[in-house]
């Protein structure tokens, strides 16, 4: 029997190659999202995770058509631009945690009822590497892949007695409007460090790990019987992992404001040293004017 996989945000990059993974894999795929996709294949059903009732009554859809969903793979997402939390608009983040974290357990929450009746089942959430520390001007997108991961690890315990697995998919990638706004001017506070940050960003993301490989890494985890509780895509080595999750609060601070901040701190040190020389000349100066 064909498994039938339920993916949101299917029209994003990442959703389009999930969706086009588990096709070719001939499972019986549905895609939600706001736009309109046409995907061979893919069957399309609008909706606004955002709604609870909106999500049961796609899933409840999908449950007459078909009688189960397997796969839930929770990929909606919105971006916002790279900023100080302090200039993000309540609206900006009330939509952005609405998708983002509040869509994802609505979705959660409509299909479990049918997981649980199945006592069988398998939740993918997309998390980041980047969850288990905060990024400078990315705060709000550090902040809820940690929600996701302490979402899924809670759902982990608490659906494991009914077959259902839930897994955390940790790609190095970092969600923004990257020909978003600049949103810092040149008098402000946050000027300096925010600069250096937001180019650093822009020149990551073109970096950023292929959509095709992480909906590989996800196909070849939720094929398994008992698939892993996280997997993570991007991460060159074991030791990185163990640094993300591990290594003190201080120490992980300390390399990403470093890592962010470096070229910061080496234009204030150059600020600081040319100050100190144009105020030893105008000393010098002044005594050969007072001679």
């Amino acid at each position: 029997m064909k498994k039938v996989i339920l993916i949101t945000g299917s029209s994003s990059n990442l959703g389009t190659q999930l969706a086009k993974k588990y096709i070719d894999e001939k499972c019986v795929t549905y895609g939600i999202a706001k736009d309109t996709q046409n995907l061979p294949g893919l069957h399309y059903v609008p909706c606004d995770i955002t709604n609870f009732d909106n999500c049961k009554v796609v899933v409840e859809k999908i449950i007459r058509e078909e009688g189960q969903i397997d796969i839930l793979i929770n990929n909606a997402s919105v971006n916002l631009n790279i900023s100080p939390v302090e200039y993000y608009t309540k609206k900006e983040i009330r939509e952005f945690f609405d998708v983002n974290l509040l869509g994802t357990i609505n979705i959660i929450k409509a299909v479990l009822p049918y997981m649980r009746e199945k006592r069988k089942g398998k939740i993918v959430n997309i998390s980041s590497v980047y969850s288990p520390m905060g990024i400078p001007y990315q705060t709000l997108f550090a902040a809820n892949k940690a929600a996701i991961d302490s979402l899924s690890s809670g759902l982990r315990m608490e659906l494991k007695d009914f077959g259902i697995s839930v897994i955390t998919a940790h790609a190095k990638m970092i969600n923004f409007h990257e020909n978003g706004n600049f949103m810092v001017k040149e008098d402000d506070d946050y000027f300096t460090t925010y600069k250096h940050a937001h180019k650093l960003m822009i020149a990551e993301n073109k970096k950023q790990v292929n959509p095709k490989r992480i909906a590989r890494a996800i196909y070849n985890a939720t094929k398994k019987g008992h698939p892993p509780a996280k997997i993570y895509v991007g991460v060159k080595n074991s030791m990185s992992r163990i640094f993300l999750s591990l290594i003190p609060r201080k120490v992980r601070e300390k390399y990403v404001r470093n890592k962010y901040f470096k070229n910061r701190d080496n234009e204030e040190k150059i600020k600081k040293t040319i100050e100190e020389i144009n105020t030893k000349n105008k000393g010098e100066v002044k005594d050969m004017t007072d001679k």
